[in-house]
């Protein structure tokens, strides 16, 4: 099985589409990291009680907040290891980050598909609209997965048909370093 295979995103290689990916995630997750602790500290102010606001009684729990503010640092460490990763064409280093996208986007998608069936008391426009928003999410998420991905194979290919990593010593050396005593 080859599987699907992108060659390259927007007219460029996958080694620069991979880099734009990574800092382009890299500086949403800044901003995440920037913007949560402002709407933390502003969510029960102008009036908003726990019981008026889900995103004020969100915040009754501080662990939350050091959960999104966790979460976005240890996203930007992954993204710099698959970047790292890239450019000195080590795949092994991109592996957690396409581990855990893999696992969000199921969950992504798995979230949609649970608000449209178990959720009742939503009208049939609001389904649609939620059916297309949430594909088109999924769709342009596993298409960056799948860029990272096939850049990660490329270069998992590249390594393996170097010759010299792949060599066997001399067999005078082999007796050598691997003697064993009879």
């Amino acid at each position: 099985m080859s599987g699907l295979k992108v060659a390259g995103c927007c007219g460029h290689d996958l080694r620069t589409a991979t880099l734009v990916i990574g800092i382009l995630f890299i500086v949403l997750n800044i901003g995440n990291l920037i913007r949560t602790p402002i709407e933390y500290t502003q969510a029960c102010s102008s009036g908003m009680t726990l019981e008026d606001s889900v995103f004020c009684s969100w915040t009754k729990d501080s662990s939350n907040l050091g959960l999104a503010i966790s979460s976005s640092i240890v996203e930007i460490i992954l993204e710099a290891l698959m970047i790292y990763g890239s450019e000195k064409k080590k795949y092994m280093l991109m592996l957690p980050l396409l581990v855990i996208h893999a696992i969000g986007l199921g969950l992504t998608f798995g979230v949609f598909w649970f608000i449209l069936t178990a959720v009742v008391d939503i009208s049939m426009g609001a389904r649609v609209m939620i059916l297309l928003i949430g594909h088109l999410i999924f769709a342009v998420g596993a298409y960056l997965w799948m860029i990272v991905y096939n850049r990660c194979q490329e270069i998992r290919r590249q390594s393996s048909m170097d010759p010299e990593k792949h060599q066997l010593p001399p067999y005078e050396q082999f007796v050598q370093d691997y003697k064993v005593a009879i």
